[in-house]
């Protein structure tokens, strides 16, 4: 089966996502990604863009993420292909994405995830609380329509749509213990963004270095043209606690920096999967992670309590739950307690989702 991938925002975990599920599919795959930019240009105009990749390929299925206007695609295809199945992936959404200080939200782009949900075959979401998140969002926004009745849409989204998580071929890395004496060291592998609240990073640090605990800070993740003030004040205030500050310039050197850590950490506002959060759990390290979003979802039922995950609220980002946390961490890994999340990571390797990709573009 010929099967044609059009992600118009090719973000680095977007393109590994497609790399990776081509590499495991029994399928034969072509990728079509454009550069990470202009991305309301991107939902406004990918749908031009790919009319004529589209209209003359002879692709069997059409696998799209949630930046391409598939109801506006398949209106201007010719007659002929306008039928070709389509499934659409939903890494992020336009109706909870994380809004900026100040930014006002235009509907306009939800809207457009939602018409593309519909013109979908078949919905896939990266995780259970995005789907949930997406759905109720729709459905909110809905009742305020004016003069109609749109009830129906939950019910044909919620029908038409399941969850099939990120995959990973990351091997798995071995647990981590903590000698007495020896600093903890605490990774920070996520995109320097806002979404990620880096400045609540900034606040952590402060709090564990008034508490008195021996750690460093190894900080990787993708930077940006626009540098977050958090990022400089970690560099300026706490640089006698940075091991490493930088975008690693190999996966090798990726690797080995989370090799040396043993708590991977995250304070992030919006998360809809976190592979980069697998990454580090495939790895050994352990989580310190928000009790919200879809980061309970990657770890096993048996471990979703303190301090693998921390609790927050909307008034409290949970600086103090988070420090708390970090603390027991150290004493669970200098006391031999820790532990082991690797092995519970298997069901994200793509010799096992691979397949279930497979039998959804086979049942279109």
């Amino acid at each position: 089966m010929k099967v044609l991938a059009i992600e118009p925002y090719g973000a680095r975990s977007h393109v590994a996502f497609l790399e990776g599920l081509a590499e495991a599919s029994r399928h034969d795959w072509q990728l079509e990604v454009w550069p990470a930019r202009y991305w309301k240009w991107r939902m406004g105009t990918a749908a031009l863009g790919a009319r004529d990749l589209v209209a003359a390929g002879d692709h069997d299925v059409l696998f799209v993420s949630d930046f391409l206007n598939l109801a506006a695609l398949r209106a201007i295809l010719p007659p002929g292909r306008r039928d070709v199945p389509v499934v659409m992936y939903f890494h992020e959404n336009q109706l909870t994405y994380p809004l900026r200080k100040g930014e006002r939200r235009d509907i306009h782009h939800g809207l457009t995830n939602v018409h593309g949900a519909l013109a979908a075959d078949h919905v896939l979401f990266n995780s259970a609380f995005h789907r949930r998140a997406f759905v109720a969002a729709t459905d909110a926004l809905l009742r305020r329509a004016p003069d109609l009745d749109l009830g129906w849409v939950r019910g044909a989204i919620d029908q038409r749509s399941t969850v099939l998580p990120i995959g990973t071929d990351i091997e798995v890395g071995e647990g981590r213990s903590l000698a007495e004496g020896e600093d903890l060291v605490i990774a920070w592998n996520h995109r320097w963004e806002y979404d990620k609240a880096p400045e609540v990073l900034v606040q952590v640090v402060a709090e564990l270095e008034s508490r008195g605990l021996g750690f460093q800070l190894v900080l990787l993740g993708e930077r940006f043209r626009e540098r977050p003030a958090a990022l400089g004040q970690l560099e300026s205030r706490f640089a006698h606690r940075i091991a490493f500050s930088g975008f690693a310039d190999s996966r090798a050197e990726y690797l080995a920096w989370l090799d040396r850590s043993h708590v991977l950490f995250s304070a992030a506002r919006h998360e809809f999967f976190g592979l980069s959060t697998l990454e580090g759990l495939r790895r050994g390290l352990l989580p310190v992670l928000p009790d919200d979003l879809a980061y309970p979802e990657l770890l096993p039922a048996e471990l979703r309590r303190a301090p693998h995950l921390y609790p927050r609220s909307a008034e409290d980002p949970g600086v103090q739950a988070a420090a708390d946390a970090l603390l027991a961490t150290a004493d669970l890994l200098r006391g031999q307690r820790a532990p082991t999340f690797a092995a519970s990571t298997e069901p994200f390797h793509w010799s096992l989702l691979g397949p279930r990709y497979d039998a959804v573009l086979e049942s279109l």
